[in-house]
């Protein structure tokens, strides 16, 4: 497809005029046209969907940037292409998936599902990683995922045979698990760079299959409450001291616009959500900012050095805020506990979110490896609510909780969606006796 398509559906290669007499790729075209894809791919993965620049695909593809231009329009048109490619492998996956009952043969259709996105998020890990911060500043983008999730909720549940859910919560638990599967393994990739001998693809792929049979059925003994974890103990992974210095200095930034006086920091940190979510980071600018805070330039520049440093700063800002709501994530999660929480949760995130997953994508450097000590530190709180169940590897079904609240997070919700994800977080994640509905007595 092409950059403002209205949908990710994968179309055949063709060359572009005026770059090309013809629009016909033969096989030497073809072979450019994968070898352009697969630098893409590459330089997406080492500097994320905002600082990968055309240049650097065609150095690594080994071709001019008019070569390029034979085939894309340029940088966000290969993004497109690369996101067509990986949306029509997941709904091939979607389309092969069996019957899901509620025995040892449902579980392992939903096993086979589960690892054929796995292969696919392994391929395009990139792009699904990036997708939802490009999705921000790109509308078509947005909506083709909001199509392609409408229509995968309908043929999941198609094959869903013998559920006790009500039928009122069975697509928008389709949908939670759908895109929380997605989150899940994207999040484990950043946590296996860091600590891959405890996020095995058997470890991640087992506890998924087990999360999500339990959402659909309940917990089943012998089917889907897991074994022994495969592989050692999960690490604890800590942010590096050049992380901590920036985590440092912008609480210290808080502080000081808190101060009489000091109305042109609070103006420049007050207007980043908004800034950041409408422009994303390859779109802001010094002048932008210093426009809608109505201060100088001299003012900005006495607080940051550049707008990658503002970016970082801001960055952290939103992880810090965020962390604060995980961190009251209520010990014993009756139902109108978790209920205000996730309320209280979604309102940070709807403001917050944007500028953490732009921060994810916009750090270079060292400091990239600091993504999995941010994404641990959501896992390692999960953790402490689920040790006391007695079934299922808590360590990583703890991160794959963390995904399935972050997504539930993304977006303003209806009652009946709420109502599905307490249902499976009781079902998938806290068990019958210690659920969201019965711990403590709580409705």
């Amino acid at each position: 497809m092409r950059a403002g398509a209205a949908s990710l559906e994968v179309v055949a290669p063709s060359r572009r005029q005026p770059f090309a007499e013809s629009p016909v790729v033969g096989t030497r075209g073809l072979q450019t046209y994968q070898r352009v894809l697969d630098a893409a791919l590459a330089a997406f993965g080492e500097s994320g969907y905002d600082r990968t620049t055309l240049d650097r695909v065609a150095e690594l593809a080994g071709c001019s940037r008019v070569a390029i231009y034979q085939y894309a329009s340029g940088k966000d048109d290969l993004f497109h292409i690369l996101a067509s490619q990986a949306a029509t492998q997941m709904w091939a996956a979607l389309e092969v998936l069996d019957g899901v009952t509620p025995d040892e043969a449902g579980r392992a259709a939903v096993l086979a599902f589960i690892e054929r996105l796995a292969d696919v998020e392994a391929r395009y890990e990139p792009i699904i990683r990036a997708f939802e911060a490009a999705a921000e500043t790109d509308t078509s983008l947005a909506g083709s995922a909001r199509s392609i999730i409408r229509r995968g909720i309908g043929l999941v549940a198609a094959r869903i045979v013998d559920t006790d859910l009500p039928s009122r919560l069975l697509d928008p638990t389709v949908e939670l698990l759908n895109t929380g599967v997605i989150s899940a393994l994207s999040r484990m990739s950043i946590l296996r760079a860091a600590a891959p001998e405890a996020y095995v693809r058997a470890r991640v792929d087992g506890a998924l299959a087990d999360v999500v049979h339990r959402a659909l059925f309940g917990p089943l003994p012998g089917v889907n409450l897991g074994s022994a974890p495969i592989g050692p103990p999960v690490p604890v992974v800590r942010l590096s001291a050049e992380a901590r210095a920036i985590f440092d200095r912008a609480r210290d930034l808080d502080a000081v616009a808190a101060l009489p006086g000091k109305r042109a920091l609070g103006s420049i940190l007050g207007v980043a959500s908004g800034l950041i979510a409408e422009r994303g980071y390859r779109g802001l600018r010094i002048d932008d900012v210093v426009r809608a805070a109505g201060v100088s330039r001299g003012s900005f520049y006495t607080y940051f050095d550049d707008i990658d440093d503002f970016v970082r700063v801001v960055g952290v800002r939103a992880i810090q805020d965020v962390s604060a709501v995980v961190s009251d994530l209520p010990d014993h999660p009756t139902r109108l506990a978790m209920r205000r929480w996730l309320r209280r949760y979604t309102d940070v995130t709807l403001t917050r979110g944007p500028l953490v997953r732009v921060w994810i994508e916009a750090i270079e450097g060292p400091l990239r490896a600091d993504r999995a000590a941010v994404t641990d530190w959501g896992r390692r709180r999960m953790a402490t609510v689920l040790r006391d169940r007695e079934f299922g590897d808590v360590e990583i079904e703890a991160e794959i909780l963390m995904a399935v609240i972050e997504v539930f997070g993304s977006t303003e919700r209806t009652k009946v969606e709420m109502d599905a994800c307490l249902l499976l977080i009781q079902r998938a994640f806290v068990g019958p006796e210690t659920s969201v509905t019965n711990r403590q007595g709580g409705r």
